[in-house]
């Protein structure tokens, strides 16, 4: 909904403010599950951008995890971050006074944008534009793997470093999932089972 969006909208105006700053990010979701410690293999990975594809799918239909990216603070990375602030800015003034929002308010659906303000979106046609000429690296598809790998899991992949725990709605429905494959260590009295 929009207020999501505006969080999007704050969230990379704070990361471009850093960038500018000559520092180095590293964007990782709450939710991911790290089977194994993935630091030196994203840190030891070269390139602009570092992130995972959040399809696994073939090298040009790759979609970038804006969830599991580390954005290093070269002149490329801070363009592109800057265009999608730019972008960002654009579609929530669009969501609050253009065409979208005569349409929702018609349907009676409120504070809805669907996938209008979506940086995941948006950064992938900024990644793909040569005028960004941004060095984006991919991470091994089969050690950082979004959640649709629980679709997947009997194909004989090896463990992987990290789940990014996307593709299923709600945290009830991605904490039962987790406990369905062994990917939740608390107890029902919040206590790790590692250490139990």
């Amino acid at each position: 909904d929009y207020s999501y969006h505006a969080y999007g909208l704050f969230r990379t105006k704070v990361a471009l403010r850093l960038l500018q700053q000559k520092m180095t990010l590293w964007f990782i979701e709450a939710d991911a599950a790290w089977l194994q410690d993935p630091r030196a293999v994203v840190l030891q990975t070269p390139g602009d951008i570092v992130t995972a594809d959040d399809l696994t799918r073939n090298d040009k239909d790759k979609v970038i995890s804006t969830g599991f990216v580390l954005l290093r603070p070269t002149e490329a990375t801070v363009s592109a971050w800057n265009r999608l602030a730019k972008r960002f800015e654009t579609v929530m003034q669009e969501a609050k006074t253009g065409l979208f929002a005569w349409v929702l308010k018609k349907i009676n659906f409120k504070n809805s944008m669907g996938d209008s303000g979506n940086e995941q979106v948006m950064m992938n046609s900024i990644i793909r534009d040569k005028t960004i000429n941004a060095n984006v690296s991919w991470l091994d598809p089969q050690l950082f793997i979004p959640g649709k790998y629980y679709e997947r899991i009997n194909l004989g992949w090896k463990l992987p470093m990290v789940v990014l725990n996307n593709w299923i709605i709600g945290n009830e429905a991605k904490i039962a999932r987790a406990k369905k494959w062994k990917h939740w260590y608390l107890n029902d009295s919040g206590r790790c089972l590692l250490n139990a």
